[in-house]
């Protein structure tokens, strides 16, 4: 049997090694890969139009959400640089 999520353990792989200074996560429905990213990143933020989506975030220094589109939070950035 195949597994669908396989690509989020290769992520979370990835970003172990890799460990990002930013990590946007655009769409986050439950947060499952999300949650799994938060020891390796700096600063992690999680994009979603669901406003319940935020509520299944671990809660973490280094973590927030943005409700909203993906078209909005690109605009809020150019706006608003995150360093």
């Amino acid at each position: 049997m195949v597994r669908l999520d396989w690509h989020e353990d290769f992520i979370v792989h990835l970003a172990s090694i890799v460990r990002p200074k930013v990590y946007v996560e655009l769409g986050l429905y439950k947060c499952a890969l999300f949650n799994r990213i938060i020891p390796y990143s700096e600063k992690l933020i999680g994009v979603d139009i669901n406003p319940e989506a935020g509520s299944y975030m671990q809660s973490s220094s280094n973590a927030s959400f943005y409700h909203g589109t993906t078209q909005e939070f690109a605009k809020e950035l150019e706006a608003n640089p995150k360093r």
